[in-house]
């Protein structure tokens, strides 16, 4: 959209996005033992998003006001764009993790957890993506237990 909402144009051509998301989040999980050395992780979450950024560059592409004018275009073309989402990402998500833990040796642990979300990043109303996007994050790390 553009001129204040007042107009759509489509672009087709090479895009680069960067995407930063800042949340806090809060996990409610289940530990089930699997022998003395392996435990499986499973759980539901709710996050808040306390600030993100979502910039998209468009180069080498056809910028046009007809949709099919777009969808037909010879690429690479001339046109260069800059898109900026922020506004329109959402504050929250929620979804399911699961994953692992492997006691490596007494105290300290390799673990990995996969976290889906189920509210799509942009606000209910966002309708400038053709699709929606939601976050899927793989985690892995080591930790060291101090206290028993």
């Amino acid at each position: 959209y553009y001129n204040n909402q007042q107009g759509i144009l489509y672009f087709s051509g090479e895009t680069n996005t960067d995407i930063e998301l800042r949340l806090i989040e809060f996990p409610v999980m289940a530990l089930y033992k699997i022998g003395s050395r392996w435990a499986l992780i499973m759980g539901a979450y709710y996050s808040r998003i306390a600030d993100g950024a979502f910039d998209t560059e468009g180069k080498n592409g056809v910028l046009s006001d007809d949709k099919s004018i777009t969808d037909a275009a010879q690429l690479p073309g001339t046109a260069d764009t800059r898109y900026d989402f922020n506004d329109d990402l959402d504050k929250w998500d929620a979804g399911l993790l699961i994953g692992y833990r492997y006691e490596i040796v007494n105290r300290l642990s390799f673990h990995t957890q996969l976290t889906v979300g189920f509210n799509s990043i942009f606000k209910s109303e966002f309708n400038n993506i053709d699709y929606e996007m939601y976050q899927l994050r793989l985690n892995a790390g080591l930790s060291f237990c101090f206290f028993r």
